[in-house]
Order: C-alpha cells, then structure tokens, then sequence
C-alpha cells in the first residue's frame, strides 16, 4: 500500500507592520507554535526575554535622554530671558571687574617699583652691577611708560633717574680702576717678578761655573766713591 509523504499545513497570512500594529505578537506566536518541543519552546521564550529585556533598557535610557534634553532646553531658555533682562546690569558689573583688575595690577607694580630703591643699593654694595642696572632699567621704563601719568610716582621717578646718574658715574670709575689703574699694578709686578727671576737664574749660573761672586754693596761703595772722586 502506497503511502504519500507528510505535506505541510499552509501557512497563515503574514502581518507587517503596515497592514497591522500587532504583526511582532502574530511572529511570536508562529515562531511558539512551530516549536516541536518544550525545550525549543523555553530557548525560545529565553530569547524573546532577552531581547525584550535590551529593548526595554534601550527605551528607558532613550526616554531618560529626552528627558533631560528637555530640562537642558528649558533651562537655556531661562538663562537667556535672565540674560535679556539683566544686559544692562551685567555689562556694568564686567567694566567694574575690568577696572578693579587694572587697578589691582597697577597697585602691584607700585609696590614693586618703592622696592627698587633698596634693591639697587643692596646690588651695588654686593657689586653686582648688571643686576643692578637691569632693576633700574626696567624701573624706569614702567614708571615712564605705563604709569606715566601718575602724579603720586614724580619724587621716586625723579630718584630713580638721580640713582641712574649715579650708577652711571660708579660704572665709570669701576672700569677705569680694572683697566688701567690694576692691570698697570699688575704689569708693574709681572716685570718686576720676571726680573727677579732672571737675576736668580744668572746669579745661579755663575755658582755653578765657579766664577766668584761680587758683593752688590762694594760695588754700590766703588761705584759711589767713583762718583764722588768725579765730582772733585
């Protein structure tokens, strides 16, 4: 007896999401009841968990993010109606913020410029001179350039140049004494040692050859009397 093979039952009409909202529980359903075992059937309905489980995160943080968006923009919208309201207020209060900065660092560099005074004397007296002059020189050029135009700086502007003519007359005298007064001492005392070390060497030479020396003080005596017998 001839037995004909299985056929399959038809298939149900399938449901996008076009012709209905309910086509994803129509693909869950079908996908249970195909299904042969209940194992299959817990894999599968592990796996919807899962997904389900993502989707729902994913949903919840999708709905938190525009949630704050939404805070973020009403909160701009706040700052901006302050913002025109309050123009006129806070431009006053950015100048007055400029000026008290401006004020504070000119407040400084006048503290800076009544220390000048000592340091260059303390300079001085150590005899560091290009430290010295590098503290006057930038003194000078910030009580004549930025702060020009205070009249409080005139009597240290005015000792502060005395003290540049003062430098200046030191400087001078400094390099005359290193160029000619001590470097003529030293040539002085060069030569003089050189000749000194030459009359040793001769004097030393003539021992050894034997040849008898002469008494420097007869010789000054001959030398004298010589001279005193040239006068009669």
């Amino acid at each position: 007896m001839n037995e004909l093979p299985p056929t399959k039952p038809p298939r149900g009409v399938k449901y996008g999401k076009d012709e209905t909202g309910c086509g994803f529980l129509v693909n869950v359903i079908k996908s249970l009841g195909f299904s042969e075992t209940t194992e299959e059937r817990q894999q599968e309905n592990l796996r919807l968990k899962r997904n389900s489980n993502v989707l729902i995160s994913a949903l919840t943080k999708i709905t938190a993010s525009r949630e704050r968006i939404h805070g973020v923009k009403e909160n701009l919208g706040a700052c901006k109606r302050l913002l025109q309201c309050r123009r006129d207020e806070l431009k006053k209060m950015w100048t007055d913020a400029v000026q008290h900065k401006y004020v504070l660092e000119m407040l400084e560099q006048i503290n800076e410029l009544r220390k000048v005074p000592q340091r260059i004397v303390s300079f001085s007296t150590k005899r560091q001179y290009l430290h010295a002059s590098k503290a006057l020189t930038d003194a000078l050029a910030t009580i004549q350039g930025p702060l020009s135009g205070v009249e409080g700086l005139a009597d240290l502007r005015v000792d502060l140049q005395s003290r540049r003519q003062q430098l200046y007359q030191r400087l001078h005298e400094e390099l005359v004494t290193q160029l000619y007064k001590n470097s003529a001492a030293e040539a002085f005392s060069n030569f003089q040692r050189n000749n000194s070390n030459r009359l040793n060497s001769s004097l030393h030479v003539e021992s050894v050859q034997g040849v008898p020396q002469i008494d420097r003080s007869e010789c000054k005596g001959s030398q004298s009397a010589h001279g005193n017998g040239a006068r009669f």
